[in-house]
């Protein structure tokens, strides 16, 4: 019995011990973030982001790249160029640039799939033009960079900016049927990085980028945010003063998916959502019964409205990024499998309905 115990204990040891060693963080190269890009050759460019634990060095940050053929490759050509070897139990974040994205991503990301070592809460996004530029580029008066760009995710999630992709829902996205792949889309300004929009890929490549706006939409319908704000135009004129302009925030309570099937294929989006008004027209009167209800109906009309704009737009590049194969492959697992999905989404008829009830309207006269 000892002997079958002592067998177990090593056989446990050997499972989770992988390639790595435990060691402490000071003997460590603690990675927060990682870059990835393609040279004109093809080959892989790599770029670590590391904090400088010296109280007294002049840079925080540590930046360093290298070109290799693979991920693993490349980490142990960055461990003969760094002081300690790498760790990337604490990374925070991985930036894949856009010219590496349009040529494929599952082959450079199997690794962080696989690899128990790098933690599946990391984020992943892409980048305009190379990482490595907007790694090596300095922010004075932001944050260091790997939390800057969480702190933009997580920021941006709660207001429906950007839909934050986890490497655990990457892998997920990537390997399940029926549901496109998406990823946050940086730009990297002359001070600042911003979020521009939705990566949208096919496959595992990326095709085009989703504006923000209709990123918002996306996130409101697929369920990856409770809130989005927005500025709507309620006047048309010939001048945009602020007085033709509401300023609002949607509050979702309900989404309802049914698809059907007959000649094509069919899907009902029900939206049900609160509203708080946050600006209007200094001549609405928010007193009024009629006036609200007439707000309420343009509100509306111009959800559903900005929804199949969405819709339109992501049937065009053609990427399913809402799940809609998902659910057929689920309520219609014959016709799944007799069907080309990527040749069937752009067909498919969407019927959208907003419901709109404005719970604030802040003080009124």
């Amino acid at each position: 019995m000892k002997g079958i115990k002592t067998l177990a204990l090593g056989l446990i040891l050997l499972i989770t011990s992988g390639c790595w060693d435990a060691r402490p963080l000071e003997e460590s190269t603690i990675t927060l973030s990682v870059g990835i890009d393609r040279d004109e050759r093809g080959r892989l460019l790599m770029t670590t982001v590391a904090p400088v634990l010296e109280e007294d060095a002049k840079k925080k940050v540590l930046v360093v790249s290298t070109l290799a053929h693979t991920p693993r490759q490349a980490r142990m050509n960055l461990d003969r160029m760094l002081p300690n070897p790498i760790s990337g139990g604490k990374l925070q974040f991985i930036l894949i640039g856009e010219e590496q994205a349009r040529n494929g991503i599952r082959g450079i990301m199997d690794v962080f799939f696989r690899d128990p070592g790098n933690p599946s809460t990391a984020y992943v996004g892409v980048v305009e033009g190379k990482a490595q530029e907007l790694f090596m580029q300095e922010y004075p008066d932001k944050p260091r960079i790997s939390l800057y760009l969480a702190s933009l995710v997580k920021h941006g999630k709660g207001e429906g900016k950007v839909i934050p992709v986890t490497v655990q829902r990457l892998r997920t996205m990537m390997y399940d049927e029926g549901q496109d792949t998406f990823l946050p889309y940086f730009r990297r300004g002359a001070k600042e990085v911003s979020l521009a929009g939705t990566a949208l890929f096919i496959e595992d490549k990326f095709k085009t980028v989703l504006p923000p706006r209709e990123s918002a939409w996306l996130s409101l319908v697929n369920g990856d945010t409770s809130r989005i704000k927005l500025t709507m135009r309620w006047r048309k004129d010939e001048l945009e003063t602020p007085d033709d302009f509401l300023s609002v925030c949607y509050f979702a309570e309900d989404r309802d998916f049914k698809v059907h099937k007959g000649e094509g294929w069919k899907v009902e989006i029900n939206l049900k959502t609160r509203t708080s008004l946050e600006e209007v027209p200094w001549d609405l009167d928010l007193s009024d019964k009629k006036t609200v209800k007439k707000i309420q109906s343009f509100l509306s009309q111009e959800a559903q409205r900005e929804i199949m704009n969405m819709l339109r737009f992501v049937q065009k590049v053609p990427a399913d990024v809402l799940g809609v194969g998902q659910r057929i492959r689920a309520e219609f697992p014959r016709e799944w499998e007799k069907m080309d999905w990527r040749q069937e989404f752009p067909r498919v008829k969407f019927q959208v309905k907003v419901q709109v009830d404005i719970a604030r309207t802040g003080l009124t006269k």
